[in-house]
């Protein structure tokens, strides 16, 4: 699902002034440490998420000596602006439009937020009804977006966040069916539950290889606390909070793609190295389904070093490389294409690397799959078996 087609940025952070182009469905930013990869998410949580910031810490250190000159003076804001798709089902809206937001040198919003209606209609390429109409239209939109920002160091916190974020929406697709008293309706609850998160749970089966269940507190005194999760070790039931950090963290693209796939809203990612916690196979797994299945649901941007992800492609995938210039402190983002790859050689080489270990990687599972298959093929015939090296030890 892809509702944004560019963002730029300026003044935020290592960010002085960039553009983000030909945004897709999944958009991957790879880049060395402390580049700033992690402050294109960030600039898209203060522009969905917050009305104000912390302006001293996150004004564009260039920026602030330009300003402290006479000529510029007074020129201190973080501005950031999103041009978005008319998802189809606004007829009161352009089909493509600019929403930009500002933040003054107090940290504070500036006003509200400001369209490029106007300049649509004078160049012909918008005809409004009424453009107060189509403004009030715009301020249902953007409310209707809802942008989660995961970040690198997942804590307690946000995977409680997360879970409430299921909660409810397991509650809305529930609800309207239940009756009877409060037993009837857990038990209700949760046999509901069991049939609306089959996906959830053979989605991190699949990457992970472990069975896990939902449900309700059974408890009066409980009902109000968090859901339950339930993972299987052996015939055991281990709650998922008891689990190591890879197998928790695991769960949380699994549980904001079941989200996604029953919103309301438009669905917007900010993940910040999904890859943490995760060898290299669940590495491998967990990319394929962002590059499959998650964004169907959700426009994504991510930052990984993970050569799983930096490799993956598609006519759904945007790849961009974040760098800072020798002797420069600001972020340089340029979108990673064949034409430019040649020019941009020199920082991006370990990204053939990352390409060949992901080959690499490929086809060692693949022989791993086969030797296995071929071992079981031959425990199953239980007779003695002599393997031989080439076709004439054979005949």
């Amino acid at each position: 699902m892809k509702i944004i087609e560019q963002i730029n940025i300026q003044y935020y952070r290592s960010i002085k002034d960039e553009k983000v182009k030909s945004v897709s469905e999944l958009n991957i930013f790879s880049g060395k440490n402390d580049v700033g990869k992690s402050n294109v998410l960030k600039a898209l949580d203060l522009f969905f998420n917050k009305i104000e910031t912390n302006f001293f810490e996150d004004f564009n250190k260039e920026r602030l000596q330009e300003v402290r000159q006479e000529s510029v003076k007074g020129k201190q804001f973080i501005k950031i602006q999103i041009t978005f798709f008319n998802p189809g089902n606004y007829s009161t809206l352009p089909d493509k439009f600019t929403v930009s937001k500002s933040w003054d040198r107090l940290g504070n919003l500036i006003g509200t937020p400001k369209d490029n209606f106007d300049g649509l209609i004078n160049r012909g390429k918008f005809t409004p009804r009424s453009v107060d109409i189509s403004r009030r239209t715009l301020t249902g939109f953007l409310n209707k977006i809802r942008y989660t920002y995961v970040p690198a160091i997942r804590d307690d916190r946000f995977f409680f966040y997360l879970l409430s974020l299921l909660q409810e929406s397991l509650f809305d697709s529930t609800r309207s069916s239940v009756g009877g008293d409060f037993g009837e309706t857990i038990q209700l609850f949760n046999t509901q539950i069991g049939e609306i998160t089959n996906e959830l749970k053979e989605d991190f089966q699949n990457v992970s290889g472990i069975e896990s269940s939902l449900s309700f507190p059974t408890e009066i005194a409980d009902l109000f606390q968090r859901l339950i999760i339930d993972t299987k070790s052996g015939e055991h039931d281990i709650p998922l909070k008891l689990r190591g950090d890879g197998i928790r963290l695991r769960y949380i693209p699994t549980i904001m793609n079941h989200i996604a796939s029953k919103s309301k809203y438009f669905e917007l990612w900010g993940f910040d190295e999904p890859e943490n916690s995760c060898e290299y196979s669940l590495a491998k797994k967990l990319a394929e389904n962002f590059s499959t299945n998650y964004l169907n649901h959700s426009q994504i941007f991510i930052a990984s070093h993970s050569f799983n992800f930096i490799s993956l492609d598609g006519e759904k995938i945007s790849k961009y490389r974040v760098y800072k210039e020798e002797g420069n402190h600001n972020t340089r983002i340029i979108q990673i294409t064949k034409a430019n790859e040649k020019h941009i050689q020199e920082d991006i080489g370990l990204l053939v690397i990352n390409e060949q270990l992901a080959d690499l990687y490929t086809k060692l599972e693949t022989e791993l799959e086969i030797a296995e298959r071929t071992k079981n093929e031959l425990n199953k015939i239980q007779k003695p078996y002599l393997i031989f090296e080439g076709k004439t030890d054979n005949i």
